[in-house]
C-alpha cells in the first residue's frame, strides 16, 4: 500500500487541530495553491510550509491551546513533516511533489467548498485496522440504521466500532466526529451536542451507494495492488461519485445569469418537492450567509417582512425602543453592501400565498418592477425601475451605516427573490394578475427518481403497493375525471414527497407490530385525511364505497380509518389490481 494510508491496530486519525480539522485542510489547500510552480521539490515544500503558519493564523481564535493558533508549528520543514500526514490522507496532494488534486484545486478556486470536498472524500474513505479495510461513514450509518436513529455523540461513535470489534481511542472519535461535522452528511445539534443526519437520501440508500470494493476482508490485499500509488489512491479519494462538484457548477450558471436579479415563484402540486428543488437545486452552490428565509402564513404582514420598532431591555433594566428589521430589510442591507462585489443575495419567501401577499409587500410592491436594460433605471439592468420612500428601512440603514440615497430604496441587481408556491393552496390569498406578472412563474413536477423511497410500501397490512404505485393511482383518478362535476382538479394530486420514508414501510427492515400500527396511523393522517377533506371534499360517494354488502360505507373520516383498519384499500373506490403487470409494462 502507499505511504497515505497507515496499517493500524485501532482506528486512527492524525491529531493534528483536531477541534478544526476543515480549516486545517482549507490551509494545506490554499498555501499550496498560492505557491509558485516551477520551484525544486524541498524549495516548493518550505514554501509550503511557510504559507500554512499564515493559514492556521486566520482560524487562530478558535483552536484552544494553541498560541496564536500554530502552536509549536515554526515553519521548518520537520515541523510541516509532522503535521501534513492528514493532508495526504485526505487526498489533497496527488504526489510527492505536492501538487494539488483536481478536487482540492476546485476548492482554491472557490468552485465547491471545503465542506463539499469532505463529502466526497469521506463518502471514498477506507483505513486498514488489523489488515482489514474499514470505511468510517459505512459502520456510522449502519449503526445509526441499527438503532433507528439519526444523530450521534462521540459515545455513540464508540459503540458502533465496537459492535464491529474496531479498536479505537477518545482522540481519534474526536478526529472523526470533527471530520464529519465538517461533510453535508451531518449537522451539528449544538444544544444536544449530536451530529445529526441530513443528507438528501435515506441512510439506506446511501449505504448501497457507498464504494465497497476495498472495504472488509481481503481488500487491503486488493487496494495494495490497485491503489499502491500515491496517483491512484488520491484518484480514487476524490472521485465525485456523489456528483457535488457537477451540481455546484450547473447550479452556479442557473442562479447567478450574469449577476441580474429577478423575482421568480416556483410552484406545483402538494409534496412535487418545490423547496427542495429551490434550496437543493437552484441555490445548491450558495452559501447559507447570502440566503435569506422566511416563510409567508395567515397573520403575517408588513411590520413582519419589513421589520418595526420593538421594546427592549437593556442591562440597566431600561426599556429602549430600537428597528428590528424583518427578512426583506435583512436582504436588502446585505445586498447594498455587497453591491460593488457584485456578490448575489437570494431571498427565498415559502408558501406565498399562504398569506396576503400584496399586503406583506405594501408599498415594497413598486419595487418588483425590474428594469430590463440600463436605461430603465439609474441602477442598472435588473434594478428595480421606480425607487421608494420607506422611513424604516431608511432609518434602519442610516443607524448601520449603510449607504442609501434619502428617498430612493430600491431592490438591486444583485438581490434575486425566489418564492414557493402550493397549487392547492391558491383559493387561500390567491395572488391577484397585478402581482403576479411581476414575477416569473416555473412549475416544479414531481421527480420520482430524486424520490429515494418511492418503492417503500403504503403501511396498509401487506398490500404490498409502493408509495409511487399507490400515488400515481390516486393521481390517475384525480386526473381522468377532473372535468366532471365537484370532481377534484388537477392541483389537488400528491407529489412524491407528500410524505418522507418514515411514514412508509422499508423492504429491507422489520418492524414490530406496534411499529407497523403507528405507521397505519400517521400514514391515514397524513393522506387519507388529505383525500377524505381536500381531495374528495364534495364527491366523497364517487372516492369511498362499501368494502363489502354487509358493511356501510364510512360517513366520517373515523370510520374510514377504521375501516382501511379492517379492510385495507377495498374501501377506496379505485382499483389497484394488475399492479405488477403495469409495473412490468412501466
Amino acid at each position: 500500500m502507499s505511504t497515505l494510508t497507515k496499517n493500524h491496530g485501532k482506528l486512527y486519525f492524525d491529531a493534528l487541530i483536531r477541534s478544526q480539522k476543515g480549516n486545517s485542510l482549507l490551509a494545506f489547500i490554499m498555501a499550496t495553491y498560492h505557491t509558485p510552480s516551477g520551484l525544486g521539490r524541498d524549495e516548493r515544500k518550505q514554501e509550503i510550509a511557510d504559507r500554512v503558519k499564515h493559514g492556521y493564523g486566520l482560524f487562530r481564535d478558535n483552536v484552544r491551546g494553541y498560541d496564536n493558533g500554530v502552536g509549536s508549528y515554526d515553519t521548518s520543514i520537520s515541523a510541516f513533516q509532522s503535521q501534513y500526514t492528514l493532508g495526504l490522507e485526505m487526498g489533497i496532494w496527488k504526489n510527492s511533489k505536492l501538487e494539488l488534486s483536481d478536487l482540492a484545486e476546485k476548492v482554491a478556486k472557490n468552485n465547491i467548498t471545503i465542506r463539499d470536498y469532505l463529502t466526497v472524500v469521506m463518502f471514498n474513505y477506507f483505513q486498514p485496522v488489523n489488515s482489514e479495510n474499514v470505511s468510517p461513514l459505512k459502520v456510522i450509518l449502519e449503526g445509526l440504521r441499527d438503532q433507528k436513529e439519526k444523530s450521534f455523540n462521540t459515545n455513540d461513535l464508540k459503540k458502533f466500532f465496537e459492535n464491529k470489534k474496531i479498536s479505537t481511542n477518545s482522540e481519534s472519535l474526536n478526529a472523526l466526529n470533527d471530520l464529519l461535522k465538517n461533510t453535508r452528511f451531518f449537522n451539528y445539534d449544538e444544544k444536544e451536542k449530536k451530529l445529526v443526519y441530513c443528507y438528501p437520501k435515506t441512510i439506506n440508500n446511501l449505504l448501497s451507494e457507498i464504494p465497497i470494493r476495498y472495504i472488509g476482508e481481503g481488500g487491503y490485499d486488493l487496494a495494495k495492488v490497485e491503489l499502491g500509488t500515491e496517483e491512484k489512491y488520491t484518484k480514487y479519494l476524490t472521485e465525485d461519485l456523489l456528483g457535488i462538484s457537477v451540481e455546484k457548477k450547473k447550479t452556479y450558471n442557473t442562479v447567478n445569469d450574469n449577476n441580474i436579479g429577478y423575482n421568480k415563484i416556483y410552484y406545483g402540486i402538494p409534496g412535487c418537492g418545490k423547496s427542495y428543488y429551490v434550496n437543493n437545486v437552484v441555490l445548491g452552490g450558495v452559501d447559507e450567509d447570502k440566503i435569506f428565509r422566511t416563510t409567508f402564513y395567515l397573520d403575517y404582514c408588513n411590520s413582519d417582512f419589513v421589520g418595526q420598532v420593538m421594546p427592549t431591555i437593556d442591562q440597566n433594566g431600561v426599556v429602549k425602543y430600537d428597528y428590528t428589521p424583518g427578512p426583506f430589510t435583512l436582504a436588502l442591507k446585505k445586498a447594498y453592501e455587497l453591491a460593488e462585489s457584485n456578490e448575489h443575495i437570494y431571498l427565498v419567501i415559502e408558501e406565498i400565498n399562504r398569506g396576503n401577499a400584496a399586503a406583506i409587500f405594501g408599498d415594497l410592491f413598486q419595487l418588483l418592477d425590474r428594469a430590463k436594460d440600463d436605461s430603465k433605471s439609474l441602477y442598472g439592468k435588473g434594478s428595480s425601475e421606480y425607487p421608494i420612500l420607506n422611513s424604516f428601512i431608511e432609518n434602519y440603514f442610516k443607524k448601520n451605516n449603510v449607504k442609501y440615497v434619502d428617498g430612493k430604496i430600491y431592490i438591486p441587481s444583485n438581490l434575486t427573490i425566489l418564492a414557493t408556491m402550493n397549487t392547492n393552496d391558491q383559493n387561500v390569498f390567491p395572488l391577484d394578475t397585478a402581482f403576479k406578472r411581476r414575477w416569473k412563474m416555473e412549475k416544479v413536477n414531481s421527480n420520482w427518481e430524486e424520490c429515494d423511497f418511492s418503492d417503500f410500501f403504503i403501511p396498509i397490512k401487506e398490500s404490498k403497493i409502493t408509495w409511487r404505485v399507490f400515488a400515481d393511482h390516486i393521481n390517475y383518478h384525480i386526473i381522468s375525471k377532473r372535468d366532471s362535476m365537484e370532481i377534484s382538479k388537477e392541483d389537488k394530486q400528491i407529489g412524491a414527497f407528500f410524505i418522507d420514508d418514515e411514514y412508509l414501510i422499508d423492504p429491507t427492515e422489520t418492524y414490530g407490530e406496534k411499529e407497523l400500527q403507528e405507521k397505519f396511523y400517521n400514514f391515514c393522517y397524513k393522506v387519507f385525511e388529505y383525500l377524505w377533506s381536500d381531495v374528495a371534499k364534495f364527491a366523497k360517494d364517487y372516492w369511498f364505497k362499501s368494502p363489502n354488502d354487509d358493511v356501510l360505507k364510512p360517513e366520517s373520516f373515523e370510520k374510514l380509518i377504521s375501516l382501511l383498519d379492517e379492510y385495507q384499500l377495498d374501501v377506496l373506490n379505485i382499483s389497484f389490481k394488475d399492479i405488477d403487470k403495469q409495473d412490468d409494462d412501466n
